[in-house]
């Protein structure tokens, strides 16, 4: 077993330097793990792990999982390590907010799994004790998140907001919502895998990665977007230097956009709103917030959407 869990690890070493590399591919692609792991053709959208199945092997049927199977699973960790690109930068554009809302009997494994996986996306993460406080603030009801999407968008400015539920068992639950749509989408449920009475920091990884994949997905009906939150004499907006603005960005300041709904209602698109003028970042006080000067137009207020130019 010592054996295995060396290997393991090693795999799990392999998968989370993969995921922070700007060429990432996904390693359950890769035939010879495949054929090593006894997996065959399958959506891997709806799988959790790509080990998966060998954890389930292993606890139920131990005998199973042999030496010349894991020497082959071996083979291609190696090959894999040798093939992947030395680069590992993270991801340099525009960020959305994304505020977590995570229940789980170890939330902060929970929570590192996403900030691990959310350096090769364009996701800047507020982890659970901000999102609530923002929730707090801004007076939202947990079952009701769409009715305060507005207030939360404003402040402290959260694009996406992920709900997860993880049990001891590894039973899991998630859900995304958009509040720039206003769109809630249908919960998840996958069951992760367990070895040795913990869910593998892969399998919390894959689980991440999937949801992020999925929420960020349907961030492209509508651009990355900012707003003012302070209108006094000075105008702060609710992005900075971690959401990938820098100081001379100039943003075009239009009037609220509206959502173009398909049959179902489903979210498909995003008209911007008229254009009223032009802002200017003046400086980044600090990583989540700028201040900006008026270019020309009307003085923008927290009603008004700004967009990169």
């Amino acid at each position: 077993m010592h054996f295995r869990t060396l290997l393991l690890a090693g795999l799990s070493s392999l998968m989370l330097g993969a995921c922070a590399s700007s060429g990432y591919e996904d390693p359950s692609r890769d035939p010879m793990v495949v054929d090593a792991l006894g997996i065959g053709e399958e959506d891997m959208d709806n799988r959790p792990s790509i080990l998966d199945g060998l954890f389930t092997r292993m606890q139920n049927e131990p005998d199973s999982v042999d030496d010349e199977r894991l020497a082959e699973l071996e083979a291609a960790v190696q090959r894999l390590e040798r093939e992947r690109a030395d680069t590992r930068t993270r991801y340099e554009g525009m960020r959305h907010g994304v505020g977590l809302l995570v229940e789980a009997p170890d939330p902060d494994r929970v929570e590192a799994a996403f900030q691990r996986a959310a350096e090769h996306r364009p996701a800047l993460l507020f982890d659970t004790a901000a999102t609530r406080q923002a929730m707090v603030d801004a007076g939202c009801a947990p079952d009701a998140l769409t009715d305060c999407a507005d207030s939360l968008a404003v402040y402290p400015g959260l694009r996406l907001l992920i709900e997860v539920r993880v049990d001891a068992d590894g039973h899991t639950h998630w859900r995304s919502t958009d509040t720039v749509l206003g769109w809630q989408g249908r919960g998840q449920d996958v069951r992760l895998p367990m070895a040795d009475g913990e869910i593998p920091a892969i399998a919390l990884e894959s689980l991440a990665d999937r949801a992020l994949r999925s929420a960020l997905g349907r961030t492209d009906a509508a651009p990355w977007q900012a707003r003012v939150f302070s209108n006094d004499d000075t105008l702060a907006i609710n992005a900075g230097r971690a959401h990938g603005l820098g100081a001379g960005d100039i943003l075009t300041v239009t009037t609220s956009g509206r959502v173009l709904r398909g049959p179902a209602g489903q979210p498909a698109g995003w008209l911007p709103g008229e254009p009223t003028g032009r802002v200017q970042v003046d400086s980044l006080a600090g990583d989540r917030v700028a201040t900006v000067r008026l270019l020309d137009g009307e003085r923008p207020t927290p009603a008004h959407i700004l967009i990169p130019e």
